[in-house]
C-alpha cells in the first residue's frame, strides 16, 4: 500500500468537490490499474456519451461490493452445519472479507482521481458531473448496506450465535471487517457531499439536491 495523503498533500487538486479524500483512501491505490483509463479521452466528449462512460465507470465500486458478497457467501455456505469446518474457514471469510475492503477503497480512490480530473477540463459538465459522482456513491453505500447487512446477519448466525469462544472470536473479526466497509463508503460520500454543498452544487449537504443555476 501507498502512503496515505490528506487535505495539505498531493491528493489535494483543489478543485472542490473532489479534492477532500481521507486518509485511508491512498493515491497509489487510485492509480494500481494504469492512469488515466483507456476510454478517458472520450469521457471528454461529455455530451456524445462521455457522461455514460463515466458514470458506467464509477461502478465498479458497487461490483466490488457485489463480488465480496457473493465470494464471502460462498465460503460459508461449503462448510454446511459442521463446526469443524466453519471455524476451519474463519480465516479464509476473513481474507476474502479484507481483500474485498481494499478492492473497495482502491475503487473509490480510483472515482475520486477521476472526478477531480474530469471537473479540471473544459467542456465537461460540471453540475451534471456533479449529480454523477453523488448518485454512484448513493449506489455505493446502498450496496454495502444491503449486501455488508446480509453478510453482517449471516456471519453472525454461523459464528455469533454459538457458546464458543474460538467461534465467537471469528465473529468479532469478522464483523469488524464488515463495519470497515461501511466507514469507507460513508466517509468518502460524506466528503462528497460536503464539497459539493460548499461549492454551491447543491442546495443541501444532506439530500444531494442539485442546486439550480
Amino acid at each position: 500500500m501507498g502512503e496515505k495523503y490528506d487535505d495539505d498533500c498531493e491528493w489535494n487538486y483543489e478543485r472542490e468537490p473532489f479534492e477532500r479524500i481521507r486518509p485511508q483512501l491512498r493515491l497509489s491505490d487510485a492509480i494500481k490499474r494504469g492512469w488515466p483509463p483507456a476510454d478517458y479521452g472520450q469521457m471528454l466528449q461529455w455530451n456524445q456519451g462521455g457522461a455514460e462512460l463515466y458514470s458506467n465507470a464509477l461502478g465498479g465500486a458497487v461490483q466490488s461490493v457485489e463480488q465480496t458478497r457473493r465470494e464471502t457467501e460462498s465460503i460459508v455456505r461449503a462448510t454446511g452445519d459442521s463446526h469443524d469446518a466453519q471455524l476451519a474457514a474463519g480465516n479464509q471469510v476473513l481474507g476474502r472479507l479484507n481483500t474485498g475492503i481494499n478492492d473497495f477503497s482502491e475503487q473509490l480512490s480510483r472515482n475520486r482521481l477521476l472526478g477531480a480530473a474530469l471537473n479540471g477540463e473544459e467542456g465537461v459538465d460540471k453540475k451534471d458531473l456533479v449529480r454523477r459522482t453523488l448518485a454512484a456513491s448513493h449506489d455505493a453505500t446502498a450496496a454495502v448496506n444491503d449486501h455488508m447487512g446480509f453478510l453482517s446477519s449471516l456471519l453472525h448466525r454461523v459464528y455469533g450465535t454459538v457458546e464458543d469462544s474460538a467461534m465467537n472470536a471469528v465473529a468479532a473479526k469478522t464483523e469488524a471487517a464488515v463495519n470497515r466497509m461501511g466507514e469507507l463508503a460513508y466517509s468518502s460520500a460524506a466528503d462528497l457531499y460536503r464539497g459539493a454543498f460548499r461549492r454551491g452544487l447543491i442546495e443541501d449537504a444532506g439530500s444531494g439536491t442539485a442546486a439550480t443555476a
